[in-house]
């Protein structure tokens, strides 16, 4: 791996991801759910194209996801969940070093098409919109 190769920057790398995993998850547990409904929609794409854009609903489905209300955090993003895990699992990996399979470009391109497609479907109204939207 190229952290042989230059091992300061590959553990500042991985502290910095670190970090932001923690404080993503730390803002996720101390914010409630419900604050998050009251805010102004801020997505400019939802709120000129009226449709919901291809990361709405994420924040609250990881703060309804940290909270254990597993449903919710589904319905306000399908992938949310799957997507949080998946990161937690890549920064833990990355922490230790560890080879991981994900980078290889059919998981990416496998992950990328199931994304677009979820986003399309959403847009289109075939899925519902995430709750608020």
């Amino acid at each position: 791996m190229a952290c042989l190769s230059n091992y300061r920057s590959c553990v500042q790398h991985r502290t910095l991801s670190t970090a932001l995993v923690m404080v993503v998850s730390s803002v996720g547990l101390i914010v409630p759910a419900r604050v998050w409904d009251k805010l102004p929609d801020l997505c400019l794409f939802h709120r000129f194209m009226g449709v919901p854009c291809p990361t709405c609903g994420l924040t609250r489905s990881w703060s309804a996801l940290l909270h254990g209300h597993l449903e919710a955090a589904f319905r306000f993003h399908l992938l949310g969940p799957p997507l949080f895990l998946g990161i937690v699992i890549w920064t833990a990996m990355r922490f230790r070093n560890t080879e991981y399979k994900w980078s290889r470009p059919s998981v990416i391109l496998g992950a990328g098409l199931i994304w677009t497609s979820y986003s399309i479907a959403r847009m289109a109204g075939w899925l519902p919109s995430p709750p608020g939207t």
